[in-house]
C-alpha cells in the first residue's frame, strides 16, 4: 500500500466487503437498531441473576445527579454503615452530606493550586495548562475523602443538604476555573517581580476569602453546630444540643478512614507489583500527595471479600465506557459482541494499560459478591445515580469485568496479606501528573 489511500484500493476494500454476506445483513440492521442492540449478547442477562451469598446491610439510594462527586459518594455509603449501627438506627434510615465535604473540597484544591503555583519553576501558560496546575474540578480519589472527613469531620445530609448547583455543578465549575486563571495570572505577575513567599501567601489569603464567599453563596455556608436528632431502633428520641461535625465523627465513625489503603492493579510497563507510588505533587484535598499500592489483581479480589464479609462496602474505581448494559445494569465483557460482530480483534489489559484506554473514570461501592467454591463469580455494585426513571441503585458486575476493568479498591489494611502490608513501609516512587 502506498502512503496515501487510492481509488483503487478503496475498489478492492469494496469488493472484499462484498465478498462476505453477512456484511451487508449486519450493516442493516445496526444502521436501522444501533451497535448495541445488535451485538446484545443476550447470556450474560441469563448468566448474571441478582443473587449474592455475601452482602453487607444496604443502605438508602444517593443520588450525585448531574455533578462529578461520586468519589465522594461512594466514600459516604462505605462509612455510614459503621455510623448507623453506633446511633443504633438503620443504614436505610441515614444519609450523610456529601456537599458538606464538597464545600471543603473545593476550597482545598484552591490552596494546593496557589500554593503549586508558588513553588512551580516554569510559568508559563501553555506549560501549566498541560501539567494541570490549573486544576479545580470536581473530581477526585478516595484519599480526597479520607483527608476531607478527618480535617473537617461528617454530619447527616438533613444538617447540610444539597443545593441547586451542587446537584448540577456545570455552572459552579467554569465560575471557579475562571476565577482560578485570573488569580493564577496575578500570582505569575507577582512572581515576575519576586515577590517573597509571605507577601504571596498575603495575596493567597484574599483569594481564598473570595473563594469561600463564592462557596457559601452557591453551596451554601457550611454547617459548623447543630442540634441533632433521631429516632433510635429502641423507638428512642435522641436530642443533643451544640454538636459538631468533629463531635459527630468522633462520637459515632469507629473505623478511620485513614486506615483504609489504596489498592491498585495497573499491569503497566512502567509499573512493577508490590511497588509503593505517589504523585509528585499535591492536587488533591489536604496538601497531601495521593499513594498507591500496585498489586497482582488476586489481591485487590482477596482483599475486597474479606471486607465484605466484615460487613463494610468496599470504594472502588473502574471506567464505565465500555459493556456496561444501561438498561439491565449488568457490567460483563460479554455483553455486546462487537469484535465478532465488526471483525475487530481485542487488546488484553496490559495492552489497554499501556495505551490508557482503562481510565479510573468512576467511583462505586461493592455490597456484595457471590462465591462459589470461594471463588467471586459476580459483584454487587452500589452506584450513586438515584433510582429514579431508566436507572437502578445496585448493578451486577460478572467476575470477568472485574478482571478486565476495576482498576482500584480502599481496603482497611488487616485485609491486606502479608506481602501487601510489607509494602507499606516501602519508601514510594514518585510518578508524574501524566502517569496511571
Amino acid at each position: 500500500m502506498e502512503k496515501e489511500i487510492t481509488m483503487k484500493e478503496l475498489e478492492h476494500f469494496q469488493k472484499k466487503y462484498h465478498e462476505d454476506p453477512t456484511n451487508k445483513l449486519i450493516e442493516n440492521a445496526i444502521t436501522r437498531s444501533g451497535i448495541d442492540d445488535v451485538c446484545f449478547n443476550r447470556e450474560t442477562l441469563i448468566e448474571n441473576q441478582n443473587v449474592f451469598n455475601v452482602e453487607t446491610e444496604l443502605g438508602s439510594v444517593q443520588n450525585q445527579k448531574n455533578s462529578g462527586r461520586c468519589w465522594c459518594f461512594a466514600g459516604t455509603n462505605m462509612i455510614r454503615g459503621n455510623i448507623a449501627k453506633n446511633m443504633n438506627i438503620e443504614v436505610k434510615d441515614l444519609a450523610l452530606s456529601n456537599v458538606y465535604l464538597t464545600f471543603y473540597d473545593r476550597l482545598e484544591k484552591f490552596n494546593n493550586a496557589y500554593e503549586n503555583l508558588f513553588t512551580v519553576e516554569n510559568l508559563d501558560y501553555d506549560y501549566l495548562l498541560q501539567e494541570y496546575y490549573l486544576m479545580c474540578s470536581e473530581g477526585g480519589w478516595y484519599e480526597s475523602f479520607s483527608n476531607l472527613v478527618t480535617k473537617y469531620g461528617i454530619l447527616p445530609a438533613s444538617y447540610m443538604p444539597e443545593s441547586h448547583d451542587s446537584i448540577a455543578s456545570n455552572r459552579l465549575n467554569n465560575i471557579l476555573q475562571e476565577k482560578l486563571k485570573y488569580d493564577a495570572n496575578t500570582i505569575i505577575e507577582l512572581r515576575a517581580k519576586n515577590t517573597p513567599i509571605e507577601k504571596l501567601r498575603k495575596e493567597k489569603e484574599r483569594m481564598l476569602s473570595e473563594v469561600y464567599e463564592i462557596l457559601c453563596k452557591v453551596l451554601g455556608e457550611p454547617t459548623k453546630e447543630f442540634t441533632l436528632e433521631y429516632q433510635d431502633k429502641d423507638k428512642k428520641k435522641i436530642r443533643i444540643e451544640h454538636m459538631t461535625p468533629m463531635k459527630f465523627k468522633k462520637q459515632y465513625l469507629t473505623i478511620d478512614p485513614n486506615d483504609f489503603v489504596l489498592l491498585k492493579s495497573i499491569d503497566h510497563y512502567k509499573k512493577n507489583y508490590y511497588q509503593k507510588y505517589q504523585d509528585e505533587r499535591a492536587y488533591g484535598a489536604t496538601m497531601k500527595n495521593f499513594e498507591y499500592i500496585n498489586v497482582p489483581l488476586e489481591e485487590l479480589e482477596k482483599a475486597a471479600i474479606k471486607q465484605l464479609k466484615d460487613n463494610i462496602p468496599v470504594w472502588f474505581a473502574c471506567p464505565t465506557n465500555k459493556m456496561w448494559n444501561r438498561k439491565e445494569w449488568i457490567l460483563d465483557m460479554r455483553n455486546y459482541n462487537y469484535f465478532d460482530t465488526l471483525g475487530m480483534k481485542k487488546m488484553d489489559r496490559k495492552t489497554s494499560y499501556n495505551f490508557h484506554d482503562i481510565p479510573s473514570s468512576h467511583a462505586m461501592s461493592f455490597v456484595g459478591v457471590h462465591l462459589i467454591d470461594r471463588k467471586p463469580v459476580r459483584w454487587k455494585v452500589e452506584n450513586s445515580w438515584g433510582n429514579e426513571k431508566d436507572t437502578k441503585q445496585y448493578l451486577i458486575m460478572n467476575q470477568n469485568y472485574f478482571e478486565e476493568r476495576v482498576t482500584a479498591i480502599a481496603v482497611h489494611k488487616k485485609y491486606l496479606s502479608a506481602k501487601v502490608k510489607k509494602c507499606l513501609d516501602q519508601t514510594p516512587i514518585i510518578i508524574n501528573i501524566h502517569e496511571l
